[in-house]
């Protein structure tokens, strides 16, 4: 495996499984979970539906350290060790103390004292969740939760990043068998093709192109507690300035129903 690093700490991560075990890993990871791909990909759910570009086949996480004596926890867990490795081992692209920002500051810019996008030191990975895709599928820029690799095998895909709207993307491909690695609530993110022809020589999937998106499930749900307190924060003051905008209203309604009856006594004064 090796790390590069592209702008903005988004990394791609270039051969984390050689062309020689792509086989092996891809049918480990699919047939090591309960979906069964006869079934649930086949005709009307997949095949003979224009309009389902992509879909998730399905998610796992395991809390248990024994859990890592199955199958995919292990190769997780070992991936997790690999790509610590690589971004803070020795030689590694970030060997140096740093705080960095993982906030995404509802999309405002970052005024953090360190503004380098880092990821956590503590690079677990302990849940998976899988999705795969037609050829020549586009999804737009969006955010989801915290950090993540994504483990790719097919097709290529062309990826792009990018930390505000009004920033210039960066744009990656990324072969069978490679991965990037970036922080989904940081960066806004899109596929902008899977390029179709590309795939394995070995590759008989009934879709194009398959990622394991990989997170630490306590991180993710971090985030998920702080985006529920500025949402709960913002919701309240929305309500607080309801209020204050009602009662506003009421005065200036009040008031102009003291003045009415003023201008009435004074019609009848006359």
């Amino acid at each position: 495996m090796q790390a590069l690093p592209l702008p903005d700490g988004v990394v791609l991560l270039q051969a984390v499984v050689p062309p020689e075990h792509q086989e092996e890993v891809v049918r480990m990871l699919l047939e090591g979970s309960t979906v069964d791909l006869d079934n649930e990909l086949d005709g009307s759910k997949y095949h003979d539906n224009p309009f389902l570009a992509f879909c998730q086949l399905f998610a796992l996480r395991w809390k248990r350290k024994e859990d890592v004596n199955d199958p995919i926890p292990a190769f997780v867990d070992a991936l997790s060790q690999e790509v610590h490795d690589r971004l803070y081992g020795e030689g590694g692209i970030y060997p140096k103390e740093e705080n960095g920002c993982s906030e995404d500051h509802l999309g405002r810019p970052c005024s953090c004292a360190d503004r380098t996008p880092m990821l956590p030191r503590s690079t677990v990975l302990n849940c998976v969740e899988t999705l795969a895709y037609r050829a020549n599928t586009q999804r737009g820029y969006h955010r989801d939760a915290h950090w993540m690799v994504g483990l790719s095998f097919g097709c290529s895909v062309r990826m792009g990043f990018r930390r505000h709207d009004d920033q210039e993307s960066t744009e990656v491909t990324i072969p069978s068998g490679g991965a990037v690695l970036f922080n989904g609530a940081l960066h806004q993110h899109a596929v902008l093709d899977i390029v179709e022809g590309t795939a394995p020589l070995w590759w008989a999937y009934p879709f194009a192109r398959v990622v394991f998106l990989m997170r630490d499930a306590r991180q993710s749900f971090q985030a998920h507690k702080r985006r529920q307190k500025r949402r709960e924060a913002a919701l309240q003051g929305g309500k607080e300035a309801a209020a204050v905008a009602a009662e506003r209203m009421a005065t200036k309604e009040a008031d102009k129903e003291e003045h009415d009856q003023t201008k009435s006594n004074y019609d009848i004064i006359i």
